[in-house]
């Protein structure tokens, strides 16, 4: 399941818009972010495949998430 690229493996990867070769300032241009075979938007985290499906909220997005002060 881990260690190379074949149909049937699960992958952790990004995949550019642009040749970070050619420009550094182009790795940053992430075209989508594949967590275990699972392909997402890189701006909002939705997954687009193979199940497109929105992101559920964040722990720390709700109204009780201000932060503690320390004890």
């Amino acid at each position: 399941d881990v260690g190379s690229l074949e149909p049937g493996k699960f992958a952790d990867l990004l995949i550019l818009d642009a040749d970070p070769l050619a420009d550094i300032a182009n790795a940053m241009k992430i075209g989508a972010v594949m967590k275990n075979g699972r392909l997402y938007d890189p701006m909002t985290l939705d997954e687009i495949w193979p199940d497109p499906r929105k992101r559920p909220a964040a722990w720390f997005h709700g109204d009780d998430a201000a932060p503690t002060a320390a004890p």
